[in-house]
């Protein structure tokens, strides 16, 4: 479904997750996989290759109906782009070219929108700055260049009847989420635009004719490719992970601390919840489900103040902690994806670092147990 990176990564499976102490209600396993007494060894580099970061899943997946690199099911090039707004203020258009270079190269905006907003201004700084180029969050001719080539950004993707299927309501209610077998998406719409990274108002913008939330089968659509970047940059290895809740930013460092990626997040709304200091990763775990205790929510829910069972909550992408959940050495504390990638950005957690689902998956592809992983204020 969506594009992770695959990399040969220790992960060790869980059945089940408990409640935690942390009180963000974040998945943490029955059975440790690490213990505080016994140090993990740090995790070796892990070795990032732009141009191999496709996904197994998403290419069997979307073989027949996605045209990737800008070709069409026929190999032909399709919606061949280039910039033409020299000097002047980017189009709609333009910009969804921009975020999606910097998607491709691991610096990710969140929800690729076709703005000029902080998270996209922030964004640019660190390719800048990874770049070797004067930092100022304008997107200039040499930012521009430096980001690759253009032409391909834009594909075609047909709609198919496997886009329709599983989706269903999620309930208001943690008791009926958790009567649920699943927390997937409601509408096509949700579900293509996370497929390619796009906030749903951005993919209405791109295809106006579709019939949205549900277009028909066979419907043709315009959405960014949101693979690898092109042409063959030099591997370079990522060492360790630094979250900074200031700047609600996780970044991928190699071993000379060079910034070598950036994604934005949300971070503990109580600053009393905000983690801090030198931790590892613990575990890393695909599709978590969630262990809803109303003690911790009884100050938010009037449904948790009467209820006194813990209930599971399934996996799924309407989750409250999304497609993966990237466990930290500190009880219940984690990095994890969200149903609601609008609100990246925010100071709104009960404690844990939230992305959006799709760079979740990316930084746990990248990641390994036993990372180092930073966090300052």
């Amino acid at each position: 479904m969506r594009s992770i990176i695959h990399l040969l990564i220790a992960v060790t499976p869980f059945a089940t997750y408990g409640q935690t102490q942390s009180g963000s209600g974040s998945p943490a396993p029955t059975t440790p996989a690490f213990s505080v007494d016994s140090p993990v060894p740090p995790a070796p580099p892990m070795v990032l290759s732009p141009a191999s970061q496709t996904s197994t899943d998403a290419t069997t997946a979307e073989t027949n109906t996605l045209s990737t690199a800008g070709t069409s099911e026929t190999g032909t090039a399709t919606n061949t782009f280039a910039f033409k707004s020299k000097g002047k203020a980017l189009t709609f258009k333009e910009m969804i070219a921009v975020q999606t270079l910097l998607d491709r190269n691991n610096f990710s905006v969140g929800q690729i929108d076709g703005s000029t907003g902080g998270k996209t201004t922030a964004a640019v700084k660190a390719w800048q700055t990874k770049s070797q180029l004067p930092v100022t969050g304008q997107i200039d001719d040499a930012t521009l260049q430096s980001l690759g080539d253009p032409s391909m950004v834009f594909t075609t993707y047909t709609v198919t009847a496997e886009d329709g299927a599983d989706l269903a309501q999620v309930p208001k209610t943690w008791k009926g989420k958790s009567e649920q077998k699943q927390l997937g998406y409601e509408t096509v719409l949700e579900k293509l635009s996370e497929r390619f990274h796009l906030s749903e108002k951005a993919l209405k913008k791109l295809n106006v004719a579709a019939k949205w939330p549900t277009p028909a089968v066979g419907t043709v659509l315009t959405v960014p490719s949101v693979g690898p970047a092109s042409g063959a940059p030099v591997s370079v290895a990522v060492s360790a992970l630094e979250i900074n809740q200031k700047d609600k930013t996780v970044t991928l460092r190699d071993t000379a601390g060079g910034v070598i990626g950036m994604f934005p997040c949300t971070i503990a709304k109580q600053k009393g919840k905000q983690l801090t200091g030198e931790h590892q990763i613990v575990n890393i775990v695909r599709n978590p489900d969630y262990t809803f205790d109303p003690e911790l929510f009884k100050n938010d829910s009037e449904e948790a103040k009467g209820m006194k069972e813990k209930l599971t909550i399934p996996a799924g992408a309407n989750g409250p902690v999304g497609t993966t959940w990237i466990g930290l050495n500190k009880d219940g504390f984690g990095i994890h994806g969200t149903p609601n990638p609008e609100l990246i950005g925010k100071a709104a957690s009960h404690g844990c670092i939230r992305l959006t689902n799709w760079d979740a998956e990316k930084v746990a592809g990248l990641s390994a147990k036993g990372m180092p992983v930073r966090i300052v204020e």
